[in-house]
């Protein structure tokens, strides 16, 4: 009798262990199925990138080809290539702002706040090859400090250049904001009236030299007395640069020789 229930309770424990570990593999199965249904924020921790298990180096490619089947040489020679690049990256940043800085350097007068003959020649030549499509014409003015010379050989290179600077100021002080004003050389100015018709553009003309001629140069304990010409040409349709220039001048030189605005 004693047999019979021994073994009937090892029979018990028999459906009992395989009872558990059907359990315990159905769970497992329900959890996996449960897992794949699951979205990728739904994982938390577990999702790369979120905070958890990050992508593994197969994940990350270049030119489509997985890191994970570069050998070591060629990692280390991307990684060489990659500073390169950054390193020529910056030296171009540098060079791009340096130019910047060297044309601007050059379109500005080397003593005073307008532009170079470089830069004036150059918005000259722009206002031309436009001049067909203005409503109202341009010209330019030509100013020359008669004085200028008798400056220099009396009071000094210095006080010349502060004469220069001292008529720059009152020039763009009669100006409008758009107009155009730089230096020719020597004691010689251009101004570009964008509105401006021949007899406007002698009326400005007249109107600049008798403004330069209305305030003296201070120099230490003196007011000196300024002279100036003027000279004008209409900036036509067509018409060349140097003809321009040519005029303006032959104007001036006449302005100089006769009455003195």
């Amino acid at each position: 009798m004693w047999t019979e229930i021994g073994r009937q309770t090892m029979e018990l424990n028999k459906s009992n262990v395989v009872i558990a570990a059907t359990a315990s593999d159905t769970g497992s199965d329900n959890q996996d199925t449960h897992d794949r249904g699951r979205r990728p924020q739904d994982a938390g921790a577990d999702a790369p990138g979120a905070g958890g298990r990050q992508p593994s180096e197969e994940a990350v490619s270049v030119s489509g080809i997985a890191a994970g089947g570069f050998s070591p040489e060629v990692k280390q020679a991307i990684g060489a290539l990659s500073g390169e690049i950054e390193r020529l990256r910056r030296e171009l940043e540098w060079s791009r702002s340096r130019e910047a800085k060297l044309v601007k350097l050059a379109d500005t007068h080397s003593t005073m706040p307008i532009l170079s003959r470089r830069a004036f020649v150059r918005e000259l030549t722009l206002v031309l090859d436009h001049a067909g499509q203005l409503s109202t014409p341009a010209s330019l003015v030509a100013l020359h400090l008669v004085n200028g010379e008798d400056i220099r050989r009396r009071l000094g290179r210095r006080a010349a250049d502060q004469a220069l600077s001292h008529v720059c100021r009152i020039i763009a002080e009669a100006i409008h904001p758009t107009d155009k004003i730089g230096g020719l050389g020597g004691y010689d100015f251009g101004v570009i009236l964008l509105v401006a018709d021949l007899e406007t553009a002698l009326e400005k003309a007249a109107a600049l030299a008798a403004a330069i001629g209305e305030h003296p140069f201070p120099w230490q304990d003196e007011n000196i007395p300024l002279t100036a010409a003027a000279g004008v040409s209409v900036l036509e349709d067509g018409a060349a640069l140097e003809t321009v220039m040519a005029n303006a001048e032959r104007n001036l030189s006449d302005s100089e020789k006769g009455l003195k605005f």
